[in-house]
């Protein structure tokens, strides 16, 4: 989840580097403020960002519709 202080943050180096006549780094903050925008617009407010809900990955013991034992993804065999 990206923070309002991280793009106010940006925002302001943005504004010094643009002082500064840093105009290389100024280009490089605006693509890094457009990208913190983008992801800030996709996270939503809830608080849920990033989180999976656990129902929705087998766990070791569960069953399916049919009473057979879940595969769980990337789980080996012991070996005999």
């Amino acid at each position: 989840m990206v923070s309002h202080d991280i793009i106010a943050q940006l925002r302001q180096d943005i504004t010094t580097a643009e002082d500064a006549g840093d105009e290389v780094a100024a280009e490089r903050l605006r693509a890094d403020l457009s990208a913190a925008i983008d992801a800030a617009d996709r996270t939503p407010d809830d608080g849920s960002a990033g989180l999976v809900s656990s129902a929705a990955v087998p766990q070791p013991g569960d069953v399916d519709a049919e009473g057979l034992a879940t595969e769980v993804p990337g789980a080996t065999e012991p070996p005999d």
